[in-house]
């Protein structure tokens, strides 16, 4: 199995959100984060009957390895890259109706799903 490190509470609440509605294809956001084909079995041969914790275990490997540059945007990026759009809109909803505007937060605003990019960002004061 893996070894997790500490995550932060909204890291582990956008990983919920993605586990939760990616399934399977948990293995082309992988790719897109340059998960090799063997990490990509060695995770699906741990966890063989639940695609969430294939997932999970894909997700947190990710946060182990690449630390704080793997941030939300970062992952928001690699979501759309993946042709999931959908599940990255979901995280920046759940970001805007979370967020304190005075926490000085960087928040993603105006995505386009059709070019899948993140056209603004913006620094909250």
């Amino acid at each position: 199995m893996y070894v997790s490190f500490y995550i932060t509470i909204a890291a582990q609440r956008y990983f919920n959100l993605i586990i939760k509605d990616i399934g399977a294809e948990w293995k082309d956001l992988a790719r897109v984060l340059d998960f090799d084909q063997t990490r990509i079995k060695t995770i699906t041969a741990n966890n063989l009957l639940d695609v969430d914790d294939q997932c999970a275990e894909m997700l947190h490997v990710q946060h182990n390895t690449k630390g704080k540059s793997f941030n939300k945007l970062e992952l928001i990026k690699a979501l759309y890259k993946a042709n999931l759009g959908a599940v990255a809109e979901k995280i920046n909803i759940d970001h805007e109706i979370t967020q304190d505007p005075g926490s000085g937060s960087q928040k993603a605003l105006n995505t386009n799903k059709d070019q899948g990019q993140v056209h603004k960002i913006v620094h909250l004061k």
